[in-house]
């Protein structure tokens, strides 16, 4: 499939970005096999490019979209590309979206503008997606994240020049702790 630059805000190319999803799908579950057959020597298990981070986030949000029409009749919008400080918009309910590959630690890590969201917007919620490579990831719905007591960090990011980003972290035990459902949702 050649690939094409498709406006990912603009629900109309849906059907584009899950052939997008797809392929690149493909090219990993491709790149896993060649590497577990010793032929070559890349490493692929870095992400300098964010590929693989950015490939999960997409798995949780079409997770969660799936979800919150099939199980709760809601009509759920993805966002996340208008930096709204949450991913989708469903119904009255804005949802962050965090996933995870896998079952390694997940410390819950907000933005600057999706902590500020958060604390301003009643119906704020965030689902925390484990195993989004899965078929059937699991989906833990954190519906009053505000309790949660997150610590402000700070990291160097390098952009053209080197920069701080400020951003807001809770540990794993503390949100699995605020967790008030768990769903699955084949994919």
């Amino acid at each position: 499939m050649a690939l094409e630059y498709v406006n990912p805000g603009d629900k109309a190319t849906a059907s584009k970005i899950n052939e997008i999803i797809d392929a690149i799908n493909d090219i990993l579950t491709e790149m896993i096999t060649v590497k577990d057959s010793g032929f070559i020597q890349n490493d692929f298990t870095t992400d300098e490019a964010n590929i693989l981070k950015a490939y999960t986030e997409r798995r949780g949000i079409m997770a969660t979209i799936k979800l919150e029409k099939e199980k709760y009749n809601r009509d759920a919008y993805d966002i996340s590309y208008e930096f709204q400080g949450y991913d989708i918009k469903s119904d009255q309910y804005l949802i962050e979206v965090k996933a995870f590959k896998d079952a390694t630690y997940k410390p819950l890590q907000l933005t600057k503008n999706e902590y500020e969201t958060m604390n301003k917007e009643e119906n704020y919620e965030i689902y925390v997606i484990e195993e989004a490579w899965d078929q059937i990831p699991k989906i833990n719905i954190i519906t009053n994240p505000k309790e949660i007591p997150f610590t402000k960090q700070n990291r160097d990011i390098l952009q053209t020049k080197l920069t701080q980003e400020e951003y807001y972290e809770c540990n794993e035990e503390r949100w699995r702790n605020k967790t008030e459902k768990t769903e699955f949702i084949k994919l």
